[in-house]
């Protein structure tokens, strides 16, 4: 947040997030809370298994899965790169470090040490912040009324005046990421995922006594984005600290390659030695904080809705099956962390570079699953009466088309032509093994619409050499729309229940 605000045309546009967020959270209040407290459940995936059957658990499990693969992958490595500033370490070996801290903390007592560390570690990275701005403003010659002078006469990367003081972006240009029209509808759709449908967040409100405190829980945590106003903060006084103290040009080079690193530069270079020790450890607390919290759900998910169902398909049931399932638990933990690890260290500093900064490349990564998931779970909530079978099909197409509206690297065409023949082949076998293709003419006239979406998005050039592009926050309104579609228009009709109809 501090590298968004800091950087050329950077503002608190990202603000008008909050609004959205705030909606979200007390939709979640008002009509998640009360369906996750029908029955005993650990997860909405559960949920969603219940209503709509038992493979519509596995498909949205898998969902989540992935979402919190790709999204906590970034996180790896924003902390990494923190970690290489300091210590001169290879990237590589910091991702290393990092996970394995990580897995130690998950490890050492489950969801109630993650949640009560969080607590500690969230006043220690908020308690960084509060000396990294008061120390910026210290260091800058009139205080407040500088940064803000500074701040309201910043110039974007081509030179023209562009206000960081900005909040309000009227702008209805779609490739634009922070405007109050985003703000109200991609950004509720993408906070109902990350905060009713995301096990790293609802497994918190598994956690309360009842729909009662949960609620509460989940609408009151919008106090917590004072700590990004806190953040921005940071960044306008960044911004006027090096108005005064230039970078040097190894510096700034480095910062315009990566602006994430403006904000771990400037503490390891300007704060006394034993501030940075506490900064440090506010970044860390940060970091930690989200890839305990995943892990404890990735394995939480894995255990109860992939390993106990297999464990009785194949007969294994006794007196400890509690104790295996924990012990299983910390094997899943062992596992998500190599393969976040993997995937920060292979494909992440690549994609910073499309996606200009970890913040927004957190936020694409993690939505690339989420309007699918997003659709099966409101399918469940509001009890169409279908089964998990539109679930299953509208999910592939839904990320494919998020896939092809995001990425245009030379090979990706072909991908997209590839998966969307082989989902419309699997389609047609389908049909044919069940003798019902014609019976299912109008759901093939739906299916093929729905792929037509992706293979637009890939090869229509508005103009020679370039594609449709919209920023990232329509990842979840895109693939939401086309899941939920297919969820229901894909599904064959249950009778009064998905239960009964399994």
């Amino acid at each position: 947040m501090p590298a968004l605000v800091f950087a050329p045309g950077g503002d608190l546009t990202y603000l008008q997030f909050a609004i959205g967020a705030i909606i979200a959270r007390v939709v979640i209040g008002v009509w998640f809370t009360p369906a996750f407290y029908e029955r005993e459940i650990y997860s909405p995936y559960e949920y969603v298994g219940q209503r709509l059957g038992p493979p519509a658990r596995s498909v949205t499990s898998g969902l989540f899965t992935l979402s919190a693969i790709l999204g906590q992958s970034v996180r790896v490595y924003l902390t990494a790169m923190i970690l290489r500033e300091i210590t001169g370490l290879d990237l590589g070996w910091s991702i290393a470090i990092i996970g394995a801290i990580a897995v130690a903390w998950t490890l050492a007592g489950g969801i109630a040490t993650v949640i009560w560390t969080d607590v500690i570690q969230f006043g220690v990275f908020t308690l960084g912040l509060v000396i990294a701005l008061i120390y910026a403003w210290s260091k800058i010659p009139g205080g407040a009324a500088e940064i803000l002078d500074a701040a309201s006469s910043a110039v974007d990367a081509t030179g023209a005046p562009a206000s960081k003081l900005r909040f309000l972006s009227l702008s209805l240009n779609p490739q634009q990421a922070y405007t109050i029209y985003t703000a109200l509808t991609a950004n509720v759709l993408l906070c109902l995922f990350a905060y009713g449908t995301d096990q790293l967040i609802a497994q918190r409100m598994f956690c309360c006594r009842g729909p009662r405190e949960a609620r509460k829980a989940i609408i009151w945590s919008s106090v917590g984005h004072l700590l990004a106003v806190l953040a921005a903060g940071v960044g306008l006084a960044l911004y006027a600290f090096y108005q005064h103290h230039p970078l040097d040009p190894a510096d700034a080079a480095r910062v315009a390659a990566s602006r994430d690193a403006i904000f771990p530069m400037f503490i390891v270079q300007q704060i006394p030695a034993g501030l940075t020790g506490l900064l440090i450890a506010g970044v860390f607390a940060a970091a930690i904080s989200s890839l305990d919290s995943a892990l404890a759900a990735l394995a939480q998910t894995s255990v109860s809705n992939w390993y106990i169902p297999l464990r009785k398909r194949l007969g294994h049931t006794g007196v400890d099956d509690d104790r295996h399932a924990v012990r299983a638990s910390y094997v899943f933990v062992v596992i998500w962390a190599v393969v976040m690890c993997g995937m920060a260290a292979v494909v992440m500093e690549p994609l910073e570079r499309k996606f200009e900064g970890v913040l927004n490349l957190a936020l694409a990564m993690a939505s690339l699953p989420a309007g699918a998931l997003l659709a099966a779970f409101l399918i469940a909530l509001f009890r169409i009466r279908v089964d998990w079978r539109g679930v299953a099909w509208g999910a592939p197409v839904s990320m494919l088309s998020v896939f092809a509206l995001n990425f245009h690297f030379p090979g990706a065409p072909m991908i997209v032509l590839i998966v969307a023949i082989a989902i419309f082949a699997w389609w047609i076998s389908a049909r044919v093994i069940a003798w019902d293709f014609a019976r299912r003419g109008a759901q093939t006239g739906l299916l093929l619409a729905a792929l037509s979406i992706p293979l637009i998005l890939t090869y229509y050039h508005p103009t020679p050499g370039e594609h449709i592009r919209l920023a990232w926050p329509w990842n979840v309104p895109i693939g939401f729309g086309v899941a939920f579609a297919l969820g229901v228009g894909l599904a064959r009709r249950a009778p009064d229940s998905a239960e009964t109809a399994i």
